[in-house]
């Protein structure tokens, strides 16, 4: 499969980093703009398969932007993606007028994107949001143990990096502290790594674990968790 490009545009570093974050996990190649200006020169170059742009901007507002890309004949059927922090009828009215595709509301939910990113680029949807964190576990396999930290998480699993050289197949058991403002939450799992990754956690590992018969009170602490990082997002 073809990777798609998204060029993501808003002048607020925060979201530029979550929104990269999220959609190469997603299997996305991202490009980011900090300014209308920027943006029209990146659709020009790059012609990306999508491009989520923010209405309000200090150079140039998105609803400029998306107009001039949508009178270009060789630009004009790039998807635009319009994100606002604005949900009255005057600012949707202006993002239609401007000849977007789709319009969101800011803030915007990990979901939120993954659903309508995947409608328009037509690519497989995540069942399970991943959410960034970082924090210590302890892996026990074949009575040995080993320390890793997570790169993000999920109901369905877990993302270790680790100097551990496990192999696919392994079944382990799991322990980490879920991060939380006012207290910490112990979670004890058993796993299956399902995938490594030499490469780009050299000179560790990246260890894809599967989550193995989740019990009742284990999933729910991590639903929990997951859900409130993005409503914090």
């Amino acid at each position: 499969m073809t990777t798609k490009k998204v060029l993501l545009v808003d002048d607020m570093m925060v979201f530029l980093e979550m929104g990269r974050n999220f959609l190469e996990r997603s299997g996305c190649q991202v490009l980011t703009a900090k300014s209308g200006t920027e943006a029209l020169e990146k659709i020009r170059s790059e012609a990306p398969d999508l491009v989520l742009l923010d209405l309000e901007m200090p150079d140039m507002n998105g609803d400029r932007v998306c107009e001039l890309v949508k009178k270009d004949k060789k630009l004009k059927k790039i998807p635009i993606m319009m994100l606002s922090s604005r949900g009255d009828k005057e600012a949707i009215d202006k993002c239609q007028e401007a000849g977007c595709d789709n319009y969101l509301t800011k803030p915007i939910t990990q979901r939120d994107l993954l659903d309508e990113t995947a409608k328009i680029l037509k690519i497989p949807q995540r069942k399970d949001i991943r959410i960034t964190v970082r924090m210590k576990v302890e892996g026990v396999s074949w009575e040995d143990t080993f320390y890793g930290e997570s790169e993000n998480i999920s109901i369905g699993g877990i993302l270790v990096k680790s100097e551990a050289p496990l192999k696919e197949g392994s079944v382990i058991n799991l322990r980490f502290l879920l991060p939380d403002q006012q207290y910490q939450i112990e979670v004890e799992v058993e796993g299956e790594v399902v995938r490594i990754d030499k490469e780009n956690f050299e000179p560790e590992y990246g260890l894809g674990i599967a989550f193995r018969d989740l019990n009742a009170v284990a999933r729910e602490m991590i639903k929990d968790f997951i859900k409130k990082k993005e409503e914090q997002a």
